[in-house]
């Protein structure tokens, strides 16, 4: 049952609102106009990445507090597997199927701006489930385990490894060195190649030295 108001009421909601909330009746919008896209940083042009709790980065835009980030198997975005609101430029998450494409974009918005447009869509290849690493204590994690000549390694590096001189140096299953170098990993998520040294198919041993040491194993197909 509808319930009115009485002329009493309605004259005390007005005098309520033109004396305590005037702004109510402002007209003018509360946010700048968010009027960029983002761009999308990673995993871009078919990039592997793990099966469950990607990595994704992009760039940030000019007055936008939020971010709506998809993803779907579907260029077209027909069917969205993951549909998040984030506050930041990053976002870790998602479950999804071994050895598959994905499509993901990004769109910026804010409280008062929140008709925006999506970006371009950029996508990646998930891992087998088995060939994926877990992430460690200080979030460090790699991807692939099993890998042939011509794919690169995906890491995920914590923070203080940022903008540090990382020596590295690879052995074989007998211990036997057979690569060294060095590299500054300027970001978070970084693609190492693997060395023309690693040409027999086996299994490795590539170890990373910061102020802390870093194993990975590796399997040459």
């Amino acid at each position: 049952m509808l319930q009115s108001f009485s002329d009493e009421q309605i004259q005390a909601l007005r005098a309520n609102i033109l004396a305590v909330k005037q702004d109510w009746l402002s007209d003018t919008p509360g946010g700048n106009p968010v009027d960029g896209v983002a761009n999308l940083a990673s995993p871009i042009a078919g990039a592997s990445a793990p099966s469950s709790n990607v990595s994704f980065h992009w760039n940030s835009v000019q007055d936008a507090t939020h971010y709506l980030l998809q993803a779907s198997r579907f260029s077209t975005f027909s069917i969205i597997e993951l549909d998040v609101v984030a506050s930041d430029t990053f976002y870790v998450g998602g479950n999804f199927s071994p050895n598959k494409t994905y499509y993901w974009r990004v769109r910026p918005f804010n409280n008062t701006y929140t008709c925006t447009d999506f970006g371009e869509k950029e996508s990646f290849k998930t891992d087998l489930a088995s060939h994926v690493s877990s992430a460690d204590a200080s979030g460090f994690r790699y991807y692939p385990s099993l890998i042939r000549r011509g794919i690169p390694l995906t890491l995920e590096l914590p923070e203080a490894w940022i903008n540090q001189e990382v020596q590295m140096a690879c052995y074989d299953l007998t211990g036997r060195q057979v690569w060294t170098g060095t590299s500054n990993f300027v970001q978070q998520t970084e693609r190492l190649n693997l060395p023309d040294a690693l040409q027999e198919p086996g299994v490795y041993r590539l170890v990373l030295r910061t102020q802390k040491s870093k194993t990975i194993s590796l399997v040459l197909n």
